[in-house]
């Protein structure tokens, strides 16, 4: 998320750090500050998406492997 604010105290700058703001812009914002932190926010959900894909694809072999185990002890206690 980028957020564009009339705010440059310390107390705002900290709660967006909380908040999980990529890019902090104070007004006015000119061309040449906006583009960029429009591109790198960009780049940042691009690659939050990408680890959310990849957890649960691991989660996923994880519940498979999982299982695979239990029919195992199933078959040996036969």
């Amino acid at each position: 998320m980028l957020l564009i604010t009339a705010y440059s105290q310390k107390e705002f700058v900290e709660k967006s750090k909380q908040d999980n703001i990529i890019g902090y812009l104070v007004k006015p914002v000119s061309e040449a500050s906006l583009i960029p932190a429009v591109i790198i926010a960009l780049q940042q959900a691009k690659r939050t998406q990408t680890l959310k894909q990849s957890i649960q694809l691991t989660q996923e072999q994880i519940q498979k492997q999982k299982m695979i185990e239990r029919a195992k002890g199933q078959r040996n206690g036969q």
